[in-house]
């Protein structure tokens, strides 16, 4: 039952972080695709170059917040702007203060540790383990 408890705190990990980072990933996604100037111009972000080079992430995070002041770039991709301003309200709810993102934590691995035994709970009820 302990490898049950590991994959399920997994999952619920997954799922917790998914939410804030689901904007970020379609604003890479759609910038990947979509305009390779930009991709070339700020970056390339792929994941590899933003863990070696931290000013690539300042770069993407320049295109995030400053699209929709390039009225070119809204003309041309509405959806692309529509995600980093989506992102934009993600990143302005983080907490900025450090015993605030403690908090946040805080708050993320109660909510893992909840999930994962009430999940698991819900599990051995059901196949009957005890």
């Amino acid at each position: 039952m302990g490898l049950l408890y590991i994959v399920v705190a997994a999952l619920v990990m997954c799922l917790l972080l998914a939410v804030p980072v689901f904007p970020f990933w379609k604003v890479w996604k759609r910038l990947k695709a979509n305009h390779p100037d930009l991709w070339t111009a700020k970056g390339p972000f792929e994941v590899r170059d933003m863990a070696a080079h931290p000013e690539r992430i300042r770069g993407f995070l320049d295109i995030v917040a400053l699209a929709d002041k390039d009225e070119t770039l809204m003309s041309r991709d509405p959806e692309l702007i529509k995600w980093t301003r989506f992102a934009r309200e993600v990143w302005r709810m983080t907490p900025r203060a450090l015993l605030g993102r403690i908090g946040y934590l805080l708050v993320l691995v109660y909510f893992v540790v909840f999930f994962t035994s009430s999940i698991v709970g819900a599990i051995k009820t059901v196949i009957g383990a005890q």
